[in-house]
């Protein structure tokens, strides 16, 4: 006998289905659904799986050469194909699945386009959605989140009226990690909640258990630890039962990022969680591409790094941060938010050491990141980060002084009115500092009304106090 892991009510070894909460058993599962067990592949990158793909083709493989002649079997094929009629859809997805594997995402992404356009005209709705999905995944690669929502949309609304629930549920996934991505929650998590309801609807168990382990990065967002934890737990334990070492390697994380949220008398389970995580993958490295070993590897050194800086042990910190960075910039092709992020983060670090030269090129770096992907707020949060360094570096007032005012632009124009009240009291104290009387009073005056929209009277008064002594 063993227990149900929904229910934990006792069940028959035999059992397929659970005579308890009429759920599917996990040994069942794991001889129905084998090939998930095998997957190596992080839940964020859910693309649709071709059951009956050669083994020729494995992800795993990156030798150029190989991939080389790959590509110029398939090239020929598809040239016989051509001469005789045949339909050529499914020769071109595992020709544009090459040039993905080659880190060629433009030639993937035009490849996959003449896929869709062969697809769409057999009216083959399912290779159409298929398409879409996976140019979504492209652009997504690529940075371009807005074009990968609306091609994952496209695929949604096919697969609505196909039915293939699977295939939804993974393209729910993959429009929620965009939504995660560029930090708009609500939508995030209204699309991985779309896919856990329609996965336990039609007792899809591991499907549910992909979409919760997605789930988890919204609900850090919303500090639910709880839920986290017990999300966690029952993934560990799915996991553990049916041998999935990717799946455990994403909870150990998962688990890791928990602790460092929860805080510092966290830190050292922590630290333990993501040394574990990295052991695992190094025992799985060799059968799985550097593409998706860095993939797991980057926000174990990024917390870790997190860690080590919290703890001011600032060598450790640049060490594990710049490994970091290094991972991201292995499977990330072009830049991404991510490594805005994590460029942010080597910056705090040097600022930190009081190589504040160096800090500063490194916000500069983030700070062009964040802008090309329209983060502007988080752009401005780092000119504020920049400024004050470059006051600390050198005094240089008038460079420290574009900064401030960059902030303040962004700031006004997206309506972040704290930030406007904060960045113009600086910048009033900084022309007092100048002898520019006249200036830092408008910006007092700024601040002064900005602090009172929003009821905050303390400032209010500090502001009062400072343009009082100005006027007298």
């Amino acid at each position: 006998m063993k227990n149900c892991p929904f229910c934990n009510q006792e069940v028959r070894e035999t059992d397929k289905f659970c005579i308890h909460c009429k759920k599917p058993l996990l040994t069942f599962i794991s001889q129905k659904e084998g090939s998930l067990n095998k997957s190596l592949q992080p839940y964020n990158y859910l693309q649709y799986e071709d059951e009956d793909q050669d083994e020729e083709f494995n992800i795993s493989e990156i030798d150029s050469d190989v991939i080389d002649r790959k590509i110029r079997k398939i090239s020929a094929s598809l040239e016989a194909a051509q001469a005789s009629g045949i339909t050529t859809g499914d020769l071109l997805l595992k020709k544009a699945s090459l040039y993905y594997q080659k880190r060629d995402l433009g030639t993937s992404a035009k490849i996959v386009e003449l896929a869709l356009n062969s697809f769409d005209s057999e009216n083959d709705l399912m290779n159409v959605a298929i398409c879409h999905n996976e140019l979504g995944l492209i652009q997504e690669d690529i940075g371009i989140y807005d074009e990968a929502i609306y091609q994952f949309d496209r695929a949604i609304d096919i697969l609505k009226n196909l039915g293939d629930s699977q295939k939804l549920i993974r393209t729910y996934n993959n429009i929620a990690n965009i939504y995660h991505l560029i930090k708009d929650f609500e939508h995030s998590y209204e699309y991985y909640k779309k896919a856990i309801d329609l996965a336990r609807k039609e007792n899809l168990v591991m499907e549910e258990v992909k979409s919760s382990s997605n789930l988890v990065d919204v609900l850090f967002s919303f500090k639910n630890y709880d839920s986290i934890e017990k999300i966690l737990d029952r993934n560990a334990f799915i996991f553990n039962q049916i041998g999935d070492i990717n799946g455990t390697i994403i909870t150990l994380i998962k688990y890791g990022k928990l602790n460092f949220h929860k805080g510092p008398n966290y830190f050292d389970k922590a630290l333990k969680l993501f040394t574990d995580a990295l052991d695992l993958v190094e025992k799985i490295s060799e059968r799985i591409s550097i593409y998706s070993k860095s993939q797991l590897e980057w926000e174990c050194y990024l917390y870790i790094g997190k860690v080590y800086y919290k703890r001011k042990n600032y060598e450790k910190a640049e060490i594990n941060i710049l490994r970091s960075l290094e991972s991201l910039r292995t499977h990330e092709i072009e830049d991404s938010l991510n490594q805005a992020l994590v460029l942010k983060l080597i910056g705090k670090i040097y600022s930190a050491k009081n190589n504040f030269i160096k800090a500063v090129e490194y916000f500069d770096l983030s700070s062009i990141t964040y802008e090309k992907f329209g983060a502007l707020y988080d752009k401005a949060l780092v000119k504020i980060l920049a400024a004050q360094d470059i006051m600390e570096s050198n005094n240089d007032d008038s460079k420290a002084l574009n900064y401030y005012e960059d902030a303040l632009n962004i700031f006004q124009e997206q309506g972040y009115d704290k930030e406007v009240a904060d960045t113009s009291q600086t910048l009033g104290d900084i022309y007092i500092k100048l002898n520019l009387e006249g200036i830092a009073l408008e910006y007092f005056e700024k601040a002064k009304d900005t602090y009172q929209i929003l009821k905050d009277k303390f400032n209010s008064q500090l502001v009062k106090e400072k343009i009082q002594s100005l006027k007298t």
